[in-house]
């Protein structure tokens, strides 16, 4: 399973036929960056169909929207794999890691000290 925003200067080819052959199913996203733009993930689900992407494709906008929808689809053992831009992992990060306000002032997050 994977969630997947590209930037629009990738090689979008090369990306989505490396990527679509460790995944089953892929959610194209988009992310939130000042100077860069996503492209577009219904043009990326596109590439992928005339690549002969034989999974399910879905789209979803909203970044932190996609990376729950792979979660929950996800069954025992799955691995989610959420990537293709640096940006996507900054949208999404909080899902996993506290920001540094929440680690300065208390959190609901226990750390290893």
């Amino acid at each position: 399973m994977g969630v997947l925003a590209l930037k629009e200067d990738k090689d979008v080819r090369s990306v989505l036929s490396e990527f679509s052959t460790i995944c089953r199913s892929i959610i194209l996203t988009t992310f939130t960056a000042g100077l860069w733009k996503p492209l577009d993930p219904e043009g990326l689900a596109a590439s992928l169909r005339e690549l002969g992407f034989g999974g399910a494709i879905a789209v979803d906008p909203d970044p932190r929207a996609a990376v729950e929808a792979a979660l929950n689809q996800a069954t025992e053992g799955d691995v989610v794999v959420v990537t293709g831009s640096l940006y996507l992992a900054g949208n999404v990060r909080s899902r996993w890691i506290p920001s540094d306000e929440d680690l300065l002032h208390g959190s609901s997050y226990e750390l290893d000290t």
